[in-house]
């Protein structure tokens, strides 16, 4: 199947409603959307991860969704690309639900936040207010380093690997 057939596949639902036109439109603005004009009669199968995973998200565009829901929309992506795609979503002011285990994606992207842990809601709020020790340490076993970004009033965030607690140390000392 050919890119542009692919996508097309996200009309499907307006099968009924529209025009041949309309539904082309749709089309190839998704596909020009998510910056693959060039690749539209290539096969799908022959796309790098990177390019089917950007085919997708079009897919998903054509639809003409209220609601987006996206489970790691950025995998196989390049840095670069992630940030173009996470940007390109916000834009178009679809409500968004996201699954991002990319840490670092999380604040320039999200509104807000649901932090998970076994199953479970931890915590739900504004990203910046939840990207920190107090939640980042006990979820995810990482420290959080705040910079100031030099050049926007933005935050950037670092992660390292928290120390293991005290407890799990003398656990250690006391089995050697």
């Amino acid at each position: 199947m050919r890119v542009v057939e692919y996508v097309g596949l996200g009309r499907v639902p307006h099968n009924l409603c529209c025009s041949k036109k309309e539904h082309a439109r749709a089309i190839e603005q998704a596909i020009r959307d998510v910056g693959l004009s060039h690749k539209s009669l290539e096969y799908f199968g022959e796309l790098s991860g990177g390019e089917q995973q950007r085919a997708s998200i079009a897919r998903a565009f054509a639809q003409e969704p209220r609601l987006l829901l996206l489970d790691e929309p950025t995998n196989h992506l390049d840095p670069l690309a992630r940030l173009e795609l996470l940007s390109l979503i916000k834009r178009k002011q679809i409500a968004t639900i996201a699954v991002l285990h990319d840490l670092p994606l999380v604040s320039p992207f999200a509104d807000k936040v649901l932090l998970m842990s076994e199953q479970k809601m931890v915590v739900f709020g504004a990203p910046n207010s939840l990207i920190q020790n107090e939640f980042m340490t006990p979820i995810f076993g990482l420290n959080v380093i705040e910079f100031k970004h030099p050049r926007m009033e933005s935050t950037i965030h670092h992660f390292e690997a928290a120390p293991p607690p005290s407890s799990y140390l003398s656990l250690i000392g006391s089995i050697q």
